[in-house]
Parts: C-alpha cells; structure tokens; sequence
C-alpha cells in the first residue's frame, strides 16, 4: 500500500508540475503500470486530462497536499522526488567500509 501511494504521489507531482514521466520509469516502472494509475486517478476525478496534457483537479491537489504531509515530506522534497533506488541502509558507526 505503501508503494502505491508513493506512485500515486509521484504521478500526482508530474502532474502538478509538468513534469516527465522518465522519472517514474526511472522508478522500475513500465508504461503499462503507469498508465493503470493514470487512468485510475482520472477516473477518481484526481487528474484531467485537457488536449494530452494531465492537470490536477482541486480533489487531486487535497491528496496532493495529504500524501505529502503522510510522507513527511517539506520544501523542496515536495517538488523533488527522490530516487529510491539509489537509497541505501543506514550502517551502524562503527561498520568498517573496505573497497
């Protein structure tokens, strides 16, 4: 559920933000996937769809506001996506490193 609230939340931001769906293909998704969500958040009147170009509704920018509030996310990482997959876990201090 997690996961696809943060695909929601990052097709929401493309919208949003005429950006590019390369970032979501960056994310290990296909354009089939990506096109399920679309056309779920149309049909959920999150999304319009005006002459090719996706704006969000007024209900898509309240789920906007709400995903990023649930996902702590302020300032610029509202705007900014980040890249998950180059994310990695947290070492404990005293993890030694050798190349």
């Amino acid at each position: 559920m997690k996961r696809d609230e943060r695909i929601i939340l990052l097709i929401l931001q493309l919208a949003k933000n005429n950006g590019n769906i390369m970032n979501a293909l960056n994310e290990n998704l296909k354009f089939t996937t990506i096109y399920e969500y679309v056309s779920h958040l149309k049909r959920n009147g999150l999304i319009s769809d005006l002459i090719g170009e996706l704006e969000l509704t007024p209900l898509g920018n309240q789920k906007y506001n709400e995903l990023n509030d649930k996902f702590e996310r302020k300032f610029s990482d509202k705007w900014i996506s980040p890249q998950y997959e180059y994310i990695i876990e947290k070492w404990d201090k005293f993890r030694i490193y050798l190349p």
